[in-house]
């Protein structure tokens, strides 16, 4: 009776297009399958016909939801630990000038005269941009470089201004203000005679940074009339 109901499962199996030997091996040790479960995670399973577990709606959900925390996470550590990142610079605003008058002298032109109140015109703009976490010379509520001049009581017929961020030197700053022909322009403006400088740092974009501001000037004389000329570097 034994006999005959195995010779008719295993006839049944051959229809079926199983392998009798290899079914008879499994159902006598069911145990030896379960180390080869874990493939479903990852493949569709033979017979549920079920998707894969890690590929499932409710997997892809926690994904999405899990790089969502990890990206508020994120953003969330310099704002509350500003220190974490642990980033420096070595950027100083006497050095800055003497760079850049090297250059300007180098190229025939006259050393440019720090002034204080582009100084503290440019320390104002680096200020606003970590305050209202911008990058560029117009601010998302239209404040202006020229505002910060004029602030400071600076009457100009000609100004400009050179951004900087994510430099460590001082050189590394005016090399790439002179590698760009538009910062070099400014750099090197016959039209410039005074310039002021801001180092700061800061939280920008979530992110640990030095910015600099560079803003140059010409006090405007009795019947001339002002103009402006502006650019930035990343």
């Amino acid at each position: 009776m034994s006999d005959l109901s195995q010779e008719q499962n295993s006839q049944s199996d051959h229809k079926d297009g199983k392998n009798p030997t290899s079914i008879r091996f499994w159902r006598k040790n069911p145990k030896a399958i379960d180390k080869f479960q874990f493939i479903y995670h990852f493949l569709p399973h033979p017979e549920s016909k079920s998707r894969a577990s890690m590929l499932s709606h409710k997997a892809i959900i926690i994904y999405c939801l899990l790089i969502l925390f990890a990206t508020g996470l994120f953003r969330l550590i310099p704002l509350v630990f500003p220190g974490v990142l642990g980033y420096a610079s070595d950027i100083k605003i006497s050095d800055l000038l003497v760079d850049s008058n090297k250059k300007r002298v180098a190229a025939g032109l006259s050393e440019l005269r720090l002034n204080e109140k582009l100084t503290d015109a440019a320390d104002k703009k680096a200020s606003h941009m970590f305050e209202k976490n911008y990058w560029a010379h117009i601010s998302p509520d239209g404040t202006e470089p020229w505002d910060f001049i004029l602030g400071e009581n600076y009457d100009y017929i000609y100004a400009g201004e050179n951004l900087a961020k994510n430099f460590t030197h001082s050189d590394e700053v005016v090399e790439a203000w002179m590698g760009s022909p538009s910062h070099r322009d400014n750099l090197l403006s016959p039209n410039y005679d005074e310039v002021g400088f801001a180092v700061r740092d800061g939280i920008l974009d979530g992110y640990e940074t030095t910015l600099v501001v560079q803003m140059f000037g010409r006090p405007r004389a009795k019947g001339q009339v002002a103009s402006v000329y502006e650019e930035k570097i990343f």
